[in-house]
């Protein structure tokens, strides 16, 4: 491939007739078009296989997790009970979050309120006098 293109450039270069530089690169760019598909290819494969790869283990994060602290509590001789898995429909899990925003919503309705408004002084500036302003100067030194 480098010959061909040094070939191609000398043989540009011999004609007594100057060619001009964008065909050069536009057959350089030919040349090169089927990798850089390739490689475009190839890229986008490894960016979605580690995404596929990273969101398998965020899912099976939590069974295993699960299955380590139950490992831990039967190393340290605690009985596991069979529970039922009780199903909670959506408008039961609505119900307990909206009664538990209004209860704690209410704690802060107790609390004593004491305002205090004091009228604060304005501090002096001579940057915001009107008594140093610039205009007065100006106008006693007219010529």
């Amino acid at each position: 491939m480098i010959n061909e293109t040094y070939n191609l450039i000398s043989g540009l270069l011999m004609q007594s007739t100057p060619q001009p530089i964008t065909s050069i690169t536009f057959d350089l760019q030919n040349q090169w078009m089927d990798e850089a598909f390739g490689m475009s290819i190839v890229g986008m494969l490894v960016v979605f296989v580690a995404l596929i790869i990273l969101a398998v283990i965020i899912f099976n994060i939590s069974k295993v997790l699960a299955y380590m602290q139950k490992k831990r509590l039967k190393t340290q001789g605690v009985v596991e009970t069979e529970t039922k898995d009780i199903a909670v429909s959506g408008e039961i899990n609505a119900a307990i979050a909206m009664a538990l925003s209004l209860y704690f919503g209410e704690i802060h309705d107790d609390e004593a309120v004491v305002l205090t408004i004091k009228r604060a002084p304005r501090p002096y500036s001579p940057w915001s006098s009107k008594i140093f302003s610039l205009r007065d100067i100006y106008n006693n030194y007219r010529i």
